[in-house]
This record gives structure tokens, C-alpha cells and sequence, in this order.
């Protein structure tokens, strides 16, 4: 697939503290998934409480080991739609340490026909089902700790 097909699933973010991510640029493919233009927002901003603290955690083992991750998120839009959104993020580390950013592949895991209706607003936003990190040549932490928190606030664990 070429860049330009690519570009529109593209988030590049920068972290501003341990819990804000200020998005930096969204494809018009993620505006589309969300109903509104993501640029300028926190990420949190649209993240449950007890989401917001496995994220932040997420993000600071991926850049203090440094790692990338791999998580699958299931949401429902109000027209009925479901979808299975697949997430690549990879964390960008100035060299001076001093600026954090990620950047982020989204995929829409879901198979569906030219006459579903995508479109509007979100009406349920799942917790990951699905969390794994990517090797970038460091190694990787344990994800046990997150995948049981995960369990618990899916009810599972």
C-alpha cells in the first residue's frame, strides 16, 4: 500500500505530561471513526478514568524501555455499526530526551460492505481487547500486569 493510501489512518501525538497526549495530526480516515476532528485534542480527553491510568501507564513502558505496542479496541457508532480498530503506536524520543511523541496506525479490523453507514457519533467506546508490545530492538516488559488490569475492568478477571 502506498503512503498516500496510508496517511489517512495516521495520529501523531506529543505527550505533554505523564496523562496528556496533545494530538498533533489525525487523518481524515480517524476523524471519520470519532465524528470529529481529532487535531489540537488530548487523546485522554476521550478515555475513561480508569482507562486514562492503563494508558498512561502503557506510555511510559513504551518509552522508558523503549517498545512499541499492539492493541485491538472495539467500538460501536450509533448507527449500529461495529468495529474492531487494531492500533500500532510507536513512541519518538527527541534526542535530548526532553520531547515525547508517538505515532499511531490505525486499521479497521472489521469487514463490511459499500452500503454500511460508518458514519456518526460513537456510542460505546470498549476497553482494549487486545495488548501487546512490539520489539524494537530493546526487548519488551511483561505485559501481565496490564492484561489483568485490562481483565478487571472488563469484567473478566
Amino acid at each position: 500500500m502506498s503512503l498516500p493510501k496510508l496517511m489517512p489512518y495516521y495520529l501523531f501525538g506529543k505527550m505533554e505530561l505523564f496523562g496528556s497526549v496533545i494530538v498533533q495530526l489525525s487523518g481524515e480516515k480517524l476523524n471519520d471513526v470519532f465524528d470529529f476532528p481529532l487535531k489540537g485534542m488530548d487523546i485522554f480527553d476521550i478515555m475513561s478514568p480508569e482507562e486514562k491510568d492503563i494508558v498512561s501507564k502503557l506510555h511510559g513502558q513504551m518509552i522508558g524501555q523503549p517498545c512499541g505496542v499492539y492493541t485491538i479496541r472495539n467500538m460501536k457508532k450509533e448507527t449500529g455499526y461495529e468495529l474492531s480498530l487494531a492500533t500500532y503506536s510507536f513512541p519518538l524520543i527527541s534526542k535530548d530526551g526532553e520531547n515525547y511523541y508517538f505515532l499511531m496506525y490505525y486499521e479497521d479490523q472489521t469487514t463490511i460492505d459499500e452500503n454500511t453507514e460508518i458514519n456518526g457519533k460513537l456510542s460505546s467506546l470498549s476497553i482494549y481487547s487486545d495488548l501487546e508490545f512490539v520489539d524494537l530492538g530493546n526487548g519488551i516488559p511483561s505485559t501481565q500486569e496490564l492484561h489483568s488490569e485490562l481483565s478487571n475492568l472488563r469484567g473478566t478477571g
